[in-house]
């Protein structure tokens, strides 16, 4: 499924995505797989550096904080440049939000060391700009660029909020097979973690039309797609709707009808038919199109 995610990289360039079930436990990984990649110590010191980071990655990193490992936040985008020119970087993260993308490139071009890993945040915003900032960076970058992304869907009517993140890594083709071993690695520390996607979260992914940018399933879509599919049932039900709610109502229903429409969840995601206390059904209909794609 990842796969399918995955953006389609620049010539002379691989990418591979591992997707993860919130921001938080992104960032928790991140940290954890750069400290595995660079194995630290006392004389190999990994030093990095970050750029007006979100809170809840200063927060992980604080809880990684130990003397192998230097964590600087750089005050604005001229010291971090200053700081990659003059070699003294492993690890660039920083936020896309209001960064300089041309003024990068040209600090990574005049660098006499690369940092090993430059990673690019989204999760704070900027998603608009990737394409300019992959383009202008990854022209100039010589080892692997990370992009994080998080999504935000809102389920109404009870269901919970999901909001998973993902890692893209990109690297020159000649790295392909470190590139696996690091996608692999994040799988590891995900599993080990419990912070992966649960086969609900997997499957609403594969429901949205493109990459990380999630749509929103509101109160009003469902409600459209109740009132359609009531008009296309009406006549052989005996169903009500209430205008603007996103239930049908059935007075009764066959077993077989029972397991017809239970068996639309898995074409549809968070269809649900519930049996009420009164002896009726309420059937709840999810992501829909067109009303003749749940009922033909």
């Amino acid at each position: 499924m990842e796969r399918a995610w995955n953006p389609e990289p620049p010539s002379g360039w691989v990418c591979e995505t591992v997707l993860f079930k919130s921001e938080k436990a992104l960032y928790w990984c991140l940290l954890q797989a750069l400290e595995n990649l660079w194995l630290p110590t006392t004389e190999k010191r990994l030093r990095m550096n970050f750029l007006e980071p979100s809170p809840s990655l200063l927060y992980h990193a604080g809880k990684r904080s130990y003397s192998c490992v230097q964590h600087r936040v750089s005050k604005n985008q001229t010291r971090l440049q200053r700081a990659l020119k003059l070699a003294d970087v492993d690890v660039a993260i920083v936020s896309l939000h209001q960064l300089d993308c041309l003024r990068l490139a040209e600090s990574l071009m005049e660098a006499s060391r690369q940092p090993h890993f430059l990673v690019l945040d989204l999760c704070q915003g900027g998603e608009e700009r990737v394409s300019e900032a992959l383009v202008a960076i990854l022209s100039q970058a010589t080892n692997f660029v990370l992009t994080l992304r998080s999504g935000y869907v809102d389920e109404q009517l009870g269901f919970p909020i999901l909001q998973p993140a993902g890692i893209t890594i990109y690297a020159p083709t000649e790295h392909r097979q470190t590139v696996k071993a690091i996608d692999s690695l994040l799988c590891k520390l995900r599993r080990v973690s419990g912070v992966g996607l649960s086969f609900q979260q997997a499957w609403s992914l594969l429901l949205f039309e493109e990459g990380l940018s999630f749509r929103s399933i509101s109160l009003g879509q469902r409600a459209s797609c109740a009132g359609a599919l009531y008009q296309k049932l009406r006549d052989r039900f005996p169903v009500s709707w209430e205008e603007g709610s996103g239930c049908l109502h059935f007075e009764h229903l066959k077993e077989s009808d029972v397991r017809r429409f239970r068996s639309r969840k898995e074409q549809f995601h968070y269809s649900e038919l519930r049996l009420l206390k009164d002896g009726r059904y309420c059937f709840r209909p999810g992501v829909l199109s067109k009303a003749e794609e749940l009922w033909p």
